[in-house]
């Protein structure tokens, strides 16, 4: 994310056409990965690509500052409490209103994913890498004709 913020400078809505069957532009929502937020100071990052970049519509996601309870060890040492954290954020999303749950860590996804599908959740959790991709244009869609 940051070679595509600060090397590559996308210019607003570069990557806003795709698939918007896949990627609902109203009813997405982001969580930032704690050390994202915490530690690296990047939390606005993936956000500001989703919007800007991608044209989309983020919808507000209560306790976004929460840790989505994967958190290093604790789903390991702590399984009760990470599920009960993962509870609550899922409830969050969903009083968000969000089909598509956007995160930029693959501890947080899979953490997030599994609990949605333990749940039964009609939600998909995708991480910003995989929504800036199904944005790019297809070769086909590119390609010039001799």
């Amino acid at each position: 994310m940051s070679f595509l913020d600060r090397v590559a400078q996308l210019p607003p809505r570069a990557l806003a056409g795709g698939d918007s069957e896949t990627i609902p532009a109203s009813r997405v929502t982001y969580h930032s990965f704690c050390q994202s937020t915490n530690v690296l100071g990047i939390a606005n990052l993936a956000p500001r690509l989703l919007r800007e970049v991608c044209g989309l519509e983020l919808r507000e996601l209560p306790e976004a500052e929460v840790c989505c309870g994967f958190g290093g060890s604790t789903s390991l040492d702590h399984p009760e409490v990470a599920r009960e954290i993962a509870r609550r954020k899922l409830d969050n999303v969903a009083q968000a209103g969000a089909a598509t749950l956007v995160t930029d860590n693959p501890g947080c996804l899979l953490h997030l994913r599994g609990a949605a599908a333990a749940r039964r959740l009609p939600l998909r959790v995708a991480h910003v890498a995989e929504i800036l991709a199904e944005r790019l244009p297809s070769v086909e869609e590119g390609r010039t004709q001799p």
